[in-house]
């Protein structure tokens, strides 16, 4: 079980990762020294909670200055089965038209908090990779928070 949960874990942070270095639209690259605050980033933050099967997925970023677009890009929501078993269940993304899309992404302020909700299932037990982004005019950067499970 927690070997499926860590090659989990890291294939998320690799899609991540590959996001990251395939768009020319994040500025910065990530480097040993920079993986907390950084240029644009100055405090993340990601959590689950629970009610009944509703499992619901907060997150917050507090860029260094006002960011023309700050927020989440995705969240990739896990489910873990009794065996242990791990599955990707559904992935949240900012851009228009898809539902949360106003919740994940805020443009020209320095601080942004959302969240997105999912009807799970009893018995089955719940955690979320969830990408946050912050850009100005001079580039942008990238952290990956993993949730608590719930």
């Amino acid at each position: 079980m927690i070997f499926k949960k860590k090659t989990i874990r890291i294939v998320s942070l690799c899609i991540a990762m590959i996001l990251l270095l395939s768009s020319t639209a994040f500025g910065a690259t990530p480097t040993q020294d920079n993986i907390e605050a950084s240029d644009y980033i100055a405090m993340t933050g990601a959590s689950a909670s629970r009610t009944g099967n509703t499992v619901r997925i907060d997150f917050e970023i507090q860029g260094t200055s006002s960011m023309i677009k700050i927020g989440s890009t995705y969240i990739y929501l896990y489910s873990i089965d009794s065996t242990g078993h791990e599955a990707l269940e559904k992935t949240y993304y900012y851009l228009s038209g898809e539902p949360y899309a106003s919740q994940m992404m805020g443009y020209f302020t320095g601080y942004h908090d959302g969240y997105v909700t999912y009807a799970g299932s009893s018995g089955y037990t719940y955690y979320a990779a969830v990408v946050l982004y912050a850009n100005d005019s001079t580039g942008g950067d990238t952290r990956v928070r993993f949730t608590n499970e719930v």
